[in-house]
Parts: structure tokens; sequence; C-alpha cells
């Protein structure tokens, strides 16, 4: 199941932080400190092996053995301390993501098209706010087969105050793979408003063919705001026909010490 960003920010801590669900297949973001999580739903044991970090330098990418866990542990949040988990991980350096279990992915060099060298750090990255009521940069890059790819995107709003409402909509396209698609949109978020919003240049984490189908398969941020993380996979072979382009697999984290406003 795929969590949407609530609209409403004061509520996006409360509901959102939520216990680590483990299911045969998978994919997390993990860091040295670790991502605390808050109980609140029943969660089944997060499998320590079997896992994939898709690791990134000088270009070049390939899948390496890792391994995640989750340790009970004090949390704090933004209503005091409270008993939860801490997602860790060992994973090498580079690691962009972990994933587990997706068919036809396996240890080896992975065809890579385009690394975010920020992520997951864009304290320094590019805000669609930056660029005044103008669209942000589309993001070019050359695709495995020489052709051109970019992706934009495209804030849709009734007036300049819309984002700052929550009423706004933005969305991420893909340009240059036959017709152009829309990968994944958002609502404005009411406390940042547009400023808040990833443009083309960090919204995409990875670009490339994690399982060898000769499809492009993505690693988007699609987020109104930069203080979570909402790191999704889309698989080539699950692009519709027509349609958005849904993501296969989601790894969603709230700071339970952020109250979101």
């Amino acid at each position: 199941m795929l969590i949407r960003p609530r609209a409403i920010a004061c509520l996006t801590a409360a509901l959102l932080a939520v216990p680590i669900v483990a299911e045969a297949t998978g994919l997390l973001h993990v860091r040295e400190e670790g991502y605390a999580f808050v109980d609140g739903l029943e969660t089944s044991p997060l499998p320590a092996d079997g896992w994939l970090a898709l690791v990134c330098a000088d270009g070049a990418c390939h899948l390496a053995p890792a391994r995640a866990w989750a340790e009970r542990a004090p949390v704090e949040t933004h209503d005091g301390t409270v008993d939860g988990e801490v997602l860790r991980g060992d994973a090498p350096p580079g690691t962009l993501a972990l994933l587990r279990g997706v068919a036809g992915v396996q240890a080896g060099p992975v065809a890579t098209e385009w690394i975010n060298p920020r992520f997951p750090d864009f304290s320094a990255g590019d805000w669609a706010g930056e660029h005044g009521d103008a669209a942000p940069p589309a993001l070019a890059w050359p695709a495995m087969d020489g052709g051109p790819r970019r992706l934009s995107l495209m804030i849709e709003e009734a007036s300049p105050e819309s984002c700052w409402s929550g009423d706004c909509i933005a969305r991420w396209w893909l340009h240059g793979d036959g017709e152009p698609v829309v990968l994944l949109h958002t609502a404005g978020d009411p406390v940042f408003g547009r400023a808040g919003l990833l443009a083309p240049a960090d919204a995409l984490v990875w670009a490339g063919d994690l399982d060898g189908d000769g499809r492009l398969d993505l690693l988007l941020r699609p987020q109104p705001r930069p203080d979570y993380l909402d790191l999704r996979l889309l698989l080539g072979r699950d692009r519709p026909a027509t349609g958005e382009w849904p993501a296969s697999l989601q790894f969603y984290w709230w700071d339970p010490s952020n109250p979101g406003c």
C-alpha cells in the first residue's frame, strides 16, 4: 500500500509516524543515525537478510548484498518520548536504496542513465520556489540508447496563493520515452507553499534498468516539502499504456519529533 502525504501538515506528523511494516518485497533507505518510527499499528518482523543495496559511485552503479533491521528504542516525538523502533542497516557507502524480493533484480552491475549527486541531502537542492512563477528548469539526460530524456515539473495553480492553501497540484512529467507520461503528482503544502516543492533536478534520484528487462526504471522523491523522505520506485514493467505511472514500491518516513507546522 502506498502512503500519501496529508494536505494538512499538522496532521501529517501525528498520522504518518507509523511503524515499519515489512513484506516479502520491499524498498528501504538506511542511514547511520537510523530512522525512528512510532508504534501504533501491528507490524510483521523486518527481515534482516535478502536485501540488495543500489550503490553508485563515479557514474556507475551496482547491486550488492546488504542487511536491514529494526531495533526497539525510545523515540522522541513532538509530544514526548515513546516506545518505538529505529530502522538501521548495513550497506556500502553510496547506497541510494535497499531492495528486497523484486523479480529480476540481482547482485551485480546495473545499467544506469542518471544519478542524483545530492541525494539524500537536499539542503542545497533545487526548489521550485526559487524560480518564481516560472516552471523550474527541466532535467535532461541521455537514455541508454543514446536518445534524449527529460523530466519536467508542471504546477497547476489557480492563483499564486494556491500552493499555500494546499490547492495546487504538482505533476512530474517524463519526456523522450514514447509519449510524455505523468510519473506522479502531489498537492502543495500549506506550510511551505510552492517554495517547498522539489524541482526535477532533485525529485529524480536515479534512472536506469534495475531488473535487466530493457525498460526504464526510476527512483523518485516527489515531495512538496523537504523535511521528510518519500522515496518511490517506478518499475518499467508496471508502466501502464495510458495514465499516470504508479509507484511499484515506496519508503515513507516522517520524523516523529516534527509537528509538521
